[in-house]
């Protein structure tokens, strides 16, 4: 399990120059995704007059004018070809794609960019005292949007795996069981996972957050 975050990024001119007048470009996503939630969820806490309850969700009606882009990889190619463009993409995608990155503003008052962010343990930070104590606990309010921290990122999101906590229902045939727990744990081994989150613009889950999962994968039985 590990975190991740969303960013806002936006193209200028082809050679990355601003240019007066020239007309902006909204790019959204066409079906549901979390992407579309976390911005929709930090505009509404930020600016509430200006970005109503109505508009946030996972999937929302958007103004006429804007243009939608389903994955993030056509997100990507709308701010690429289309000079002016404002969107949004997850920022180890965005960062892929050498987009421009708009700084945000966070909880602080602090305006910085996801890499800003990352560079100073912000995108962990936002998971240090939003997590509840018990795995077994619900985490359905669990909200990581513009929490405390000088350089927290504000718009992080979490990555959940969901297992049963008993694995009776399946074959237990070759230790399949086993393999189960096992791979939930590899997936908390900081130097094995490590590698892969930076490749895909992700970050382990802090001590805290590593140390809950774990309680919970040691939960699991497998007979």
């Amino acid at each position: 399990t590990t975190t991740t975050t969303t960013t806002t990024t936006t193209t200028t001119s082809p050679d990355g120059t601003i240019v007066p007048g020239l007309p902006i470009t909204v790019a959204r996503r066409l079906m549901g995704s979390a992407s579309t939630k976390a911005l929709t969820s930090y505009l509404h806490q930020s600016c509430p007059s200006e970005w109503s309850a109505l508009m946030v969700g996972s999937r929302i009606d958007w103004p006429e004018g804007t243009s939608s882009c389903e994955g993030w990889t056509s997100m990507a190619k709308c701010i690429h070809e289309t000079p002016g463009t404002i969107g949004y993409i997850d920022a180890g995608h965005g960062h892929q794609e050498n987009l421009e990155e708009v700084a945000l503003l966070n909880s602080s008052g602090l305006y910085l960019t996801s890499k800003t962010a990352a560079a100073n343990g912000g995108w962990g930070a936002a998971l240090l005292n939003t997590l509840p104590t018990s795995a077994e606990a619900d985490f359905s309010g669990v909200s990581l949007l513009n929490q405390p921290g000088e350089y927290t990122w504000p718009m992080v999101t979490l990555s959940y795996l969901y297992v049963r906590q008993t694995l009776s229902h399946i074959p237990s045939k070759g230790g399949t069981r086993s393999l189960l727990k096992l791979f939930l744990s590899v997936l908390l081994d900081g130097a094995t996972i490590g590698e892969h989150c930076r490749r895909f613009g992700l970050e382990s889950l802090p001590a805290g957050a590593a140390q809950l999962s774990r309680e919970g994968i040691n939960a699991i039985t497998v007979g």
